[in-house]
């Protein structure tokens, strides 16, 4: 699926599945679209902004990395939205939204892997959202990830949001 999207005075045309990324906006600071099907792009390199260092890790820096399943009319669960916070003592908050036009993804397992391989599996909630709370060494770096199955065996996307330096 294609879609035209400008950044500031340049326009790009840009693929994208059903992600969960930052929007920037010259008036506002950036917000997190839930589900989108265009993402902030760099025009003359084609590339997702990443946001300055300073900037408040309560936004996505990243797209998911894989897109859903789908097998037979039967739409795999979506997580729309997955980011992580740095608290003290670098424990780690990691939030996470998920969707499916099939079912109610309440009580499913949700779990982890790069950054996050040791953490334990979460189950999302009533209102489709999830938590995971976890100290991580600091000389962890790299691509936190969350994926869910739904009952039908249907891999959700591969989350990301990208933790360290």
């Amino acid at each position: 699926m294609a879609s035209k999207i400008a950044t500031g005075t340049a326009t790009a045309v840009v693929t994208a599945m059903m992600i969960s990324c930052c929007t920037l906006n010259e008036t506002a600071a950036p917000q997190v679209n839930p589900v989108s099907e265009t993402f902030p792009t760099d025009a003359s390199k084609g590339r997702v902004h990443e946001l300055p260092a300073d900037e408040p890790k309560r936004h996505c820096e990243r797209p998911v990395l894989s897109p859903p399943e789908r097998r037979d009319n039967v739409d795999a669960p979506v997580i729309t939205e997955f980011y992580g916070t740095l608290g003290p003592e670098n424990v780690w908050t990691f939030h996470g939204t998920v969707t499916d036009v099939d079912g109610d993804p309440e009580g499913w397992q949700v779990t982890f892997g790069g950054a996050l391989a040791s953490a334990s599996p979460v189950l999302v909630a009533a209102d489709g959202t999830f938590v995971l709370i976890i100290e991580l060494s600091e000389s962890v770096s790299g691509d936190a990830t969350a994926q869910i199955v739904d009952e039908l065996g249907l891999l959700s996307n591969q989350a990301a949001y990208f933790v360290g330096g």
